[in-house]
């Protein structure tokens, strides 16, 4: 296995002490636990990389893929080893932007979102994960508004967990949250009396963007959260990464995926249908982690590993059962981090012979099928998770039963 890996790292209880240790052996010996592949031939990954990557089929790891391939993500990694080298977190190099070093940033510690989005453009692109708990950084104000002529309220939200309430990205200027006393980065506590932060997607979308509006007035109680420790972001443009690393890891960023399809091209794989160029930006501390569930769109997703190391779970059975309707009343929001206990039956369950567990560090590149259901958690003792993750759809006579 060290041969073929050609690399070695600290032991994997290390980067994830609070994980199951039947797993974590495993992957210590071999990065990859049930069903998947692994890869480490550029051109057999060309070729069946849609084969592979089916519902069902596990995880598909490529080890050291950007050097392998020549990839420009290569860069994007050297310039994020460099740039985060005494880094002690993502919100400590991103505050540091205005050109203090990152490492001597206490102040970083106690941010509100609200001062970080000042200072990142990269950060306005995403949705930071307040999942952990809503601590305030200031105080609770009262913003009474009325629904605008053309529509809204003026305000731009995004959800305050991976589903649940709510937090204003950003605000129109002279717009009717921004006259009412609302400020980028606020976390709504509450409207016309109910407590909001944790009410579904549907709750909030009914308030905020109705279709019909059941009032023309609304009031909130807004205030600055802290950002949460571990910090989380997801979803973010590579704007992300000129934030933390400068502009040239953005450029090298946005040739990835061309650079992926002409690869695939000239191995004359058409077998994936690729509709956007843009990769999005996932990155978190270690410790943070996403939450157990099945993408929407059912396609071939891309994760390219730039700092850091991600553990990575798919469960092959098919199985729907923690519900991934995010916008229901009944959805349940599960997350396997690696820095705190788990219940019994989600240890059980990344112990289960169908559930593919990896470990994937700067330069590797992994596979999924977005269809089955999977997480993320980032690992510990190797600085913040920083990743690209792309998609393609499979052309219609490729897709699977």
């Amino acid at each position: 296995a060290r041969l073929l890996l050609g690399k070695v790292h600290r032991p994997l209880l290390e980067y994830a002490p609070c994980w199951p240790k039947e797993v974590i052996q495993q992957l210590d010996v071999w990065p990859l636990k049930g069903p998947g592949t692994i890869v480490f031939d550029t051109q057999y990954f060309l070729q069946y990389v849609a084969k592979r990557v089916a519902p069902g089929k596990g995880l598909l790891l490529f080890p050291a893929a950007a050097a392998h391939m020549g990839l420009p993500s290569s860069n994007v990694q050297t310039a994020l080893k460099d740039a985060m080298m005494s880094c002690s977190g993502l919100v400590a190099q991103l505050m540091g932007a205005n050109g203090e070093p990152a490492g001597e940033l206490e102040d970083a510690r106690h941010a509100s979102y609200g001062e970080l989005l000042a200072v990142s453009e990269g950060i306005s692109t995403g949705v930071v994960d307040f999942s952990r708990g809503h601590v305030p950084a200031g105080p609770r104000r009262t913003a009474c508004m009325e629904l605008q002529p053309f529509g809204g309220f003026g305000l731009e939200y995004v959800p305050r967990t991976w589903a649940r309430g709510v937090v204003i990205r950003a605000l129109e200027p002279g717009g009717e949250a921004d006259c009412a006393g609302c400020r980028e980065g606020d976390a709504v506590v509450s409207a016309d009396g109910r407590t909001f932060l944790d009410v579904p997607l549907s709750d909030v979308q009914a308030l905020l963007a109705p279709v019909i509006p059941a009032s023309q007035q609304i009031t909130l109680e807004v205030e600055q959260p802290l950002l949460p420790k571990p910090f989380y972001i997801r979803e973010a443009s590579t704007a992300l990464l000129r934030d933390l690393a400068g502009p040239s890891s953005e450029d090298a960023a946005l040739q990835l995926v061309p650079c992926v399809k002409q690869l695939l091209a000239e191995e004359g794989n058409d077998e994936l249908h690729f509709e956007e160029d843009r990769p999005m930006v996932f990155a978190g501390d270690g410790g943070s982690a996403s939450r157990i569930h099945a993408d929407q769109q059912h396609r071939v997703q891309f994760c390219h590993m730039l700092h850091g190391a991600k553990f990575f779970a798919l469960d092959t059975s098919g199985a729907l059962d923690t519900g991934d309707d995010a916008k229901s009343n009944g959805y349940n929001e599960v997350s396997l981090p690696v820095d705190m206990p788990l219940p019994p039956d989600k240890a059980a369950w990344l112990c289960r012979p169908g559930v593919s567990v990896t470990v994937a560090h700067a330069g590797d590149i992994f596979c999924f099928w977005g269809g089955d259901r999977h997480c993320g958690a980032n690992a510990l003792s190797t600085g913040p998770c920083v990743a690209l993750f792309h998609s393609c759809s499979k052309r219609p006579q490729q897709q699977e039963s």
